[in-house]
Protein backbone atom coordinates (compact mmCIF):
# COMPACT_ATOMS: atom_id res chain seq x y z
CA UNK A 1 0.00 0.00 0.00
CA UNK A 2 2.75 2.48 0.98
CA UNK A 3 4.64 1.70 -2.23
CA UNK A 4 1.51 2.35 -4.29
CA UNK A 5 0.83 5.65 -2.52
CA UNK A 6 4.48 6.69 -2.91
CA UNK A 7 4.29 5.98 -6.64
CA UNK A 8 1.08 8.03 -6.83
CA UNK A 9 2.80 10.97 -5.12
CA UNK A 10 5.84 10.68 -7.38
CA UNK A 11 3.61 10.73 -10.45
CA UNK A 12 1.74 13.71 -9.02
CA UNK A 13 4.97 15.63 -8.38
CA UNK A 14 6.12 14.83 -11.93
CA UNK A 15 2.79 16.06 -13.28
CA UNK A 16 3.06 19.26 -11.23
CA UNK A 17 6.59 19.83 -12.56
CA UNK A 18 5.61 19.24 -16.19
CA UNK A 19 2.56 21.49 -15.88
CA UNK A 20 4.78 24.17 -14.37
CA UNK A 21 7.14 23.95 -17.32
CA UNK A 22 4.42 24.21 -19.89
CA UNK A 23 2.11 26.77 -18.28
CA UNK A 24 0.24 28.69 -20.95
CA UNK A 25 0.38 25.89 -23.53
CA UNK A 26 -2.01 23.12 -24.42
CA UNK A 27 -1.99 19.88 -26.34
CA UNK A 28 -4.76 18.60 -28.52
CA UNK A 29 -6.27 15.18 -28.18
CA UNK A 30 -9.18 13.17 -29.46
CA UNK A 31 -12.79 13.51 -28.39
CA UNK A 32 -14.08 10.82 -26.09
CA UNK A 33 -17.71 10.04 -25.22
CA UNK A 34 -19.02 13.15 -26.96
CA UNK A 35 -22.56 13.05 -28.25
CA UNK A 36 -22.72 15.38 -31.23
CA UNK A 37 -25.66 16.91 -32.99
CA UNK A 38 -25.32 18.32 -36.49
CA UNK A 39 -23.82 21.50 -35.06
CA UNK A 40 -20.45 22.84 -36.23
CA UNK A 41 -18.83 22.89 -32.79
CA UNK A 42 -16.93 20.07 -31.07
CA UNK A 43 -15.17 19.30 -27.81
CA UNK A 44 -11.43 18.74 -27.58
CA UNK A 45 -9.77 17.14 -24.56
CA UNK A 46 -6.14 16.82 -23.56
CA UNK A 47 -6.61 13.13 -22.72
CA UNK A 48 -7.42 10.51 -25.34
CA UNK A 49 -9.17 8.10 -22.98
CA UNK A 50 -11.44 10.36 -20.98
CA UNK A 51 -14.38 8.47 -19.49
CA UNK A 52 -16.16 11.59 -18.34
CA UNK A 53 -19.35 11.88 -20.33
CA UNK A 54 -19.76 15.21 -22.11
CA UNK A 55 -22.84 15.97 -24.13
CA UNK A 56 -23.40 18.88 -26.49
CA UNK A 57 -27.09 19.59 -26.12
CA UNK A 58 -27.75 22.91 -27.78
CA UNK A 59 -26.21 25.73 -29.75
CA UNK A 60 -28.00 28.92 -30.58
CA UNK A 61 -27.39 32.44 -31.79
CA UNK A 62 -29.62 35.49 -31.81
CA UNK A 63 -28.94 38.97 -33.13
CA UNK A 64 -29.44 40.43 -29.65
CA UNK A 65 -27.55 37.91 -27.54
CA UNK A 66 -24.76 36.67 -29.80
CA UNK A 67 -23.49 33.10 -29.51
CA UNK A 68 -24.47 30.46 -26.95
CA UNK A 69 -23.08 26.92 -26.62
CA UNK A 70 -24.69 24.57 -24.12
CA UNK A 71 -23.03 21.45 -22.66
CA UNK A 72 -23.53 18.89 -19.91
CA UNK A 73 -20.58 17.12 -18.31
CA UNK A 74 -20.90 14.17 -15.92
CA UNK A 75 -18.52 12.75 -13.30
CA UNK A 76 -18.64 9.34 -11.61
CA UNK A 77 -17.80 8.46 -8.01
CA UNK A 78 -16.31 5.23 -9.40
CA UNK A 79 -13.44 7.29 -10.85
CA UNK A 80 -12.59 8.79 -7.45
CA UNK A 81 -9.67 7.47 -5.36
CA UNK A 82 -8.74 8.54 -1.80
CA UNK A 83 -5.55 7.37 -0.03
CA UNK A 84 -3.85 8.23 3.25
CA UNK A 85 -0.48 9.97 2.99
CA UNK A 86 1.55 11.72 5.72
CA UNK A 87 -1.60 11.95 7.83
CA UNK A 88 -3.59 13.62 5.04
CA UNK A 89 -6.13 12.42 2.51
CA UNK A 90 -4.76 12.27 -1.02
CA UNK A 91 -7.57 12.61 -3.56
CA UNK A 92 -7.31 11.76 -7.24
CA UNK A 93 -9.78 11.27 -10.07
CA UNK A 94 -9.35 9.38 -13.31
CA UNK A 95 -8.40 11.57 -16.28
CA UNK A 96 -8.12 14.72 -14.16
CA UNK A 97 -5.15 16.92 -13.31
CA UNK A 98 -4.96 19.04 -10.12
CA UNK A 99 -5.55 22.55 -8.83
CA UNK A 100 -2.36 24.58 -8.82
CA UNK A 101 -2.41 26.90 -5.78
CA UNK A 102 0.47 25.92 -3.46
CA UNK A 103 -0.57 25.29 0.15
CA UNK A 104 -4.24 24.90 -0.73
CA UNK A 105 -6.16 21.59 -0.88
CA UNK A 106 -4.88 19.37 -3.69
CA UNK A 107 -8.09 18.52 -5.50
CA UNK A 108 -8.75 17.14 -9.00
CA UNK A 109 -9.45 19.55 -11.85
CA UNK A 110 -10.50 18.79 -15.41
CA UNK A 111 -9.24 21.01 -18.22
CA UNK A 112 -10.96 20.81 -21.58
CA UNK A 113 -10.77 22.65 -24.90
CA UNK A 114 -14.06 23.52 -26.60
CA UNK A 115 -14.04 24.30 -30.32
CA UNK A 116 -15.96 27.46 -31.20
CA UNK A 117 -17.87 28.71 -34.25
CA UNK A 118 -15.96 31.01 -36.59
CA UNK A 119 -15.81 34.55 -35.25
CA UNK A 120 -17.11 33.77 -31.73
CA UNK A 121 -15.36 35.72 -28.96
CA UNK A 122 -16.12 34.13 -25.57
CA UNK A 123 -17.34 36.53 -22.90
CA UNK A 124 -18.76 34.35 -20.12
CA UNK A 125 -19.65 30.87 -18.89
CA UNK A 126 -22.89 30.41 -16.98
CA UNK A 127 -23.99 27.36 -14.95
CA UNK A 128 -27.55 26.23 -15.64
CA UNK A 129 -27.90 23.29 -13.25
CA UNK A 130 -25.90 20.84 -11.12
CA UNK A 131 -26.41 17.51 -9.39
CA UNK A 132 -24.28 16.85 -6.30
CA UNK A 133 -23.36 13.80 -4.23
CA UNK A 134 -21.83 14.06 -0.72
CA UNK A 135 -18.82 11.77 -0.19
CA UNK A 136 -19.22 9.95 3.16
CA UNK A 137 -16.41 10.45 5.68
CA UNK A 138 -14.20 13.09 7.29
CA UNK A 139 -11.23 14.33 5.25
CA UNK A 140 -8.13 16.44 5.75
CA UNK A 141 -7.02 17.09 2.19
CA UNK A 142 -3.31 17.02 1.36
CA UNK A 143 -1.97 20.55 0.62
CA UNK A 144 -0.57 21.31 -2.81
CA UNK A 145 3.25 21.26 -2.79
CA UNK A 146 5.75 23.20 -4.89
CA UNK A 147 6.99 21.46 -8.05
CA UNK A 148 10.42 19.87 -7.84
CA UNK A 149 13.17 20.81 -10.30
CA UNK A 150 13.46 18.30 -13.12
CA UNK A 151 15.56 15.32 -12.04
CA UNK A 152 15.37 16.11 -8.32
CA UNK A 153 13.80 13.60 -5.93
CA UNK A 154 13.52 13.25 -2.16
CA UNK A 155 11.71 11.15 0.42
CA UNK A 156 8.04 12.08 0.85
CA UNK A 157 7.84 14.98 3.32
CA UNK A 158 5.50 17.90 3.79
CA UNK A 159 7.50 20.92 2.58
CA UNK A 160 4.62 23.40 2.30
CA UNK A 161 2.22 23.58 5.24
CA UNK A 162 -1.55 23.98 4.75
CA UNK A 163 -2.75 27.52 4.04
CA UNK A 164 -4.66 28.43 7.22
CA UNK A 165 -6.80 30.99 5.41
CA UNK A 166 -8.30 28.08 3.47
CA UNK A 167 -8.10 25.16 5.92
CA UNK A 168 -9.79 27.19 8.70
CA UNK A 169 -12.43 28.66 6.40
CA UNK A 170 -16.14 27.78 6.49
CA UNK A 171 -16.40 28.42 2.76
CA UNK A 172 -16.17 25.69 0.09
CA UNK A 173 -12.93 25.30 -1.85
CA UNK A 174 -12.58 25.92 -4.71
CA UNK A 175 -15.14 28.71 -4.89
CA UNK A 176 -16.16 28.06 -8.49
CA UNK A 177 -17.34 25.05 -10.49
CA UNK A 178 -16.12 26.30 -13.88
CA UNK A 179 -13.61 28.95 -14.87
CA UNK A 180 -12.70 30.37 -18.26
CA UNK A 181 -9.15 30.08 -19.53
CA UNK A 182 -7.49 31.48 -22.61
CA UNK A 183 -9.15 31.59 -26.02
CA UNK A 184 -6.73 30.36 -28.65
CA UNK A 185 -6.75 28.75 -32.08
CA UNK A 186 -5.12 25.94 -34.03
CA UNK A 187 -5.03 25.69 -37.81
CA UNK A 188 -7.93 28.13 -38.16
CA UNK A 189 -10.10 26.57 -35.43
CA UNK A 190 -10.86 28.82 -32.45
CA UNK A 191 -11.02 27.15 -29.01
CA UNK A 192 -11.65 28.13 -25.40
CA UNK A 193 -10.04 26.43 -22.39
CA UNK A 194 -12.30 25.57 -19.45
CA UNK A 195 -11.30 24.32 -16.00
CA UNK A 196 -13.99 22.26 -14.27
CA UNK A 197 -13.77 21.46 -10.55
CA UNK A 198 -15.76 18.28 -9.85
CA UNK A 199 -14.91 18.14 -6.11
CA UNK A 200 -15.53 20.79 -3.46
CA UNK A 201 -14.16 20.73 0.08
CA UNK A 202 -15.59 22.27 3.26
CA UNK A 203 -12.41 22.64 5.38
CA UNK A 204 -14.00 23.31 8.78
CA UNK A 205 -16.44 20.43 8.37
CA UNK A 206 -13.83 18.30 6.58
CA UNK A 207 -16.46 17.25 4.06
CA UNK A 208 -16.18 16.48 0.34
CA UNK A 209 -18.90 16.85 -2.28
CA UNK A 210 -18.78 15.48 -5.83
CA UNK A 211 -20.61 17.35 -8.56
CA UNK A 212 -21.97 14.50 -10.65
CA UNK A 213 -23.48 16.61 -13.40
CA UNK A 214 -22.98 20.19 -14.58
CA UNK A 215 -24.99 21.87 -17.36
CA UNK A 216 -23.52 25.14 -18.54
CA UNK A 217 -23.62 27.69 -21.34
CA UNK A 218 -20.64 29.36 -23.01
CA UNK A 219 -21.63 32.85 -24.12
CA UNK A 220 -19.94 35.01 -26.72
CA UNK A 221 -20.18 37.76 -29.28
CA UNK A 222 -18.96 38.33 -32.82
CA UNK A 223 -15.43 39.65 -33.15
CA UNK A 224 -12.75 36.98 -32.63
CA UNK A 225 -10.04 37.02 -35.29
CA UNK A 226 -8.17 33.76 -35.70
CA UNK A 227 -4.40 34.18 -35.79
CA UNK A 228 -3.25 30.66 -36.62
CA UNK A 229 -4.42 29.69 -40.08
CA UNK A 230 -2.88 26.90 -42.11
CA UNK A 231 -0.29 28.08 -44.66
CA UNK A 232 -1.58 28.13 -48.23
CA UNK A 233 1.21 25.81 -49.41
CA UNK A 234 0.54 23.07 -46.86
CA UNK A 235 0.24 19.59 -48.35
CA UNK A 236 -3.10 17.80 -48.42
CA UNK A 237 -1.74 15.22 -45.98
CA UNK A 238 -0.64 17.98 -43.59
CA UNK A 239 -4.04 19.65 -43.85
CA UNK A 240 -5.78 16.37 -43.02
CA UNK A 241 -3.56 15.86 -39.96
CA UNK A 242 -4.45 19.31 -38.57
CA UNK A 243 -8.14 18.83 -39.30
CA UNK A 244 -8.07 15.48 -37.50
CA UNK A 245 -6.42 17.08 -34.45
CA UNK A 246 -9.17 19.67 -34.24
CA UNK A 247 -12.25 17.63 -35.14
CA UNK A 248 -11.66 14.22 -33.50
Amino acid sequence: MQKRIRKTVQKMVLLITVVGLFTGTFSTGVVSNLTKSTLPSALLNTNSEVRTNVKESEMGRSLAEGYTLQYTINFSKDDLSIDKFLGYDLVSMKDCSYLTDVGKPLLPAKRIMVALPTGMKVTNVQILSTREQPIPGIYTIFPRQKPLPVGETHDPILIVQPDKSIYLSPHPYPSSLISLGTQTDLAGQSMIELTINPLHYLPLQKKLTLTQSISFVIEGVEGYICGDYLPQRISENGRMIYEQMVKD
